[in-house]
């Protein structure tokens, strides 16, 4: 049975140590059932007092961990990604759940709400009619 659900390895390297990855990948070419896949870092997210880790899923304030949900931390994380850009909601249910949307947006209206509550009704605005941007300015 063992062999049957197969193995997965996950490695991660800094760039000075990307020899290595050559060397395992050359050594790994001989079996042909195996699969390599490359997973980019995410760049940290820095907006004054505030910093999300997304390699780590930790947000921070004013160097003090901020507890989010998986939900929120996407959210956060993806709309942050792009500041001062408006979504709809449609637009950020699809690009953090990664389903079709199911004619509720209750899931992200809820993680958004959550979010003001844990740092600051301001961080990200409603835009009446249309959806919702990150706009950091703590106030």
């Amino acid at each position: 049975w063992g062999d049957h659900f197969g193995k997965v390895v996950i490695l991660t390297f800094s760039g000075k140590e990307e020899h290595v990855i050559e060397k395992i990948i050359t050594a790994l070419a001989e079996d042909a059932v195996s699969q390599i896949a490359e997973i980019p870092a995410k760049k940290d997210l820095c907006f004054g007092d505030l910093t999300i880790l997304p390699a780590q899923r930790i947000v921070l304030l004013n160097g003090v961990e901020i507890p989010l949900t998986t939900r929120e931390f996407d959210v956060l994380h993806f709309i942050a990604s792009h500041p001062g850009q408006v979504f709809t909601m449609k637009q950020l249910y699809e690009c953090t759940i990664h389903e079709p949307y199911y004619e509720t947006f209750h899931t992200i209206r809820s993680a958004i709400y959550r979010i003001r509550k844990k740092i600051g009704a301001n961080c990200i605005q409603n835009i009446y009619g249309y959806g919702y941007k990150f706009d950091w300015n703590p106030t």
